[in-house]
């Protein structure tokens, strides 16, 4: 057997013989709905309630809101203070590679100009050695030269005897 739902007016069946609503939130509305009808200061204290109840609804929103709005504006801070650190770092990243560079290249030439000193070094060496083989080696054609121009008076001496 189906009967009509006193608040809603929804066909529902019945759990026992004398419910005359579908549930409990139709019964408990349609008490809140006879009450606001039969005593009118009830339903202004109600709506007054509602509107405290609504009120203080907002205000925690609004301070929900607020926190939420706060911690963003942190994580934001947060972020941006890292991704500054990141630049820096990677700034001091390039600098240190630029000097790295830089004093790869300074080396290098000290390097180089060590070479050339010591090329010249090398050169200034070998012509003080060839220089010097020529003195002794003119030197040595010189006795010679004394040498044979003493056996040659020596000879002509004897033989104009």
């Amino acid at each position: 057997m189906t009967k009509i739902c006193k608040h809603c007016k929804e066909p529902f069946k019945p759990t026992r013989r004398n419910n005359a609503y579908c549930g409990n939130s139709c019964q408990n509305k349609a008490y809140y709905d006879r009450r606001v009808i039969n005593d009118p200061l009830y339903s202004k204290k109600v709506y007054q309630k509602r509107n405290l109840a609504i009120k203080a609804a907002d205000q925690a929103l609004e301070a929900r809101t607020q926190r939420a709005l706060q911690e963003v504006r942190k994580k934001k801070e947060e972020q941006q203070k890292i991704s500054m650190q990141e630049e820096e770092r990677q700034k001091r990243a390039v600098q240190e590679e630029e000097e790295r560079q830089s004093l790869k290249l300074y080396n290098q030439a000290l390097k180089e100009e060590a070479e050339q000193e010591q090329q010249r070094q090398l050169e200034k060496e070998i012509t003080e050695l060839k220089a010097q083989r020529e003195r002794k080696k003119k030197a040595k054609q010189e006795r010679t030269q004394k040498s044979i121009e003493d056996l040659v008076e020596a000879v002509v001496s004897l033989l104009g005897k």
